[in-house]
C-alpha cells in the first residue's frame, strides 16, 4: 500500500511539473470535449450529449486541461444511470462549462470533501478501474492553474452537475 500510494504521488507531483512547462494555446473546446467523448472505451452503452458551442475557443495549456476534464467526463458517467449532459455559457470574460449527469450525486456536504487527494465518499463507490482518489483533485489544480474554478451542485438531470468556469483571455 505504501509503495503504491508513492507511485500514485511521484505520478502527480510528475504531472504537477510537466503542467507548468506546457505552452497556452488557442483551442476549440467543443472539438477537446468531442475527442474525448468519442472513445467508445469511456461509456459504452451511455448516452452523452455535448451541447458546447461548435464556435468555443479558449486558451488553455491543451494537454492540462483534457486531462482535467478526462477526469470530470470520466467521473460523470462511471456513476451516472445513462445520461451525460455538457453545455456551455459564454460571456465577454469567462465560459462555464457544465457537465451532469444522472447519477445519484454527491450529497451537499461531502462535495468540497471530494477534491481532496485520495478521498472517496465511500468505498462503495470505488470502481474496478485504477481509481486512486487524485481524479477531482488534479482537475481542480489544472482549472485553478488556469484561472478559473470548479464547482458542484445538483443536476437537473438527477446526478451531480460539475460547473467549470474559465476565463476568456483576449489574444
Amino acid at each position: 500500500d505504501v509503495s503504491e500510494m508513492k507511485e500514485m504521488i511521484d505520478n502527480y507531483l510528475a504531472f504537477a511539473r510537466g503542467e507548468k512547462e506546457e505552452k497556452i494555446k488557442k483551442i476549440n473546446i467543443y472539438k477537446l470535449i468531442k475527442t474525448l467523448c468519442d472513445k467508445d472505451v469511456l461509456y459504452g452503452s451511455k448516452t452523452i450529449r455535448n451541447k458546447i458551442v461548435k464556435n468555443l475557443y479558449i486558451n488553455i495549456r491543451p494537454l492540462a486541461m483534457k486531462r482535467a476534464l478526462l477526469n470530470i467526463i470520466s467521473n460523470a458517467i462511471s456513476y451516472s444511470k445513462n445520461t451525460v449532459e455538457i453545455t456551455s455559457i459564454k460571456n465577454d470574460n469567462f465560459v462555464n462549462i457544465f457537465i451532469e449527469d444522472d447519477g445519484q450525486g454527491i450529497p451537499k456536504d461531502k462535495r468540497e470533501e471530494v477534491f481532496k487527494a485520495f478521498y472517496r465518499i465511500d468505498e462503495s463507490r470505488k470502481s474496478a478501474s485504477a481509481n486512486t482518489g487524485l481524479g477531482l483533485t488534479i482537475a481542480k489544480d489544472i482549472i485553478q492553474g488556469h484561472g478559473g474554478r470548479v464547482m458542484l451542485n445538483t443536476s437537473d438531470l438527477g446526478g451531480l452537475k460539475v460547473e467549470i468556469t474559465l476565463p476568456i483571455k483576449k489574444s
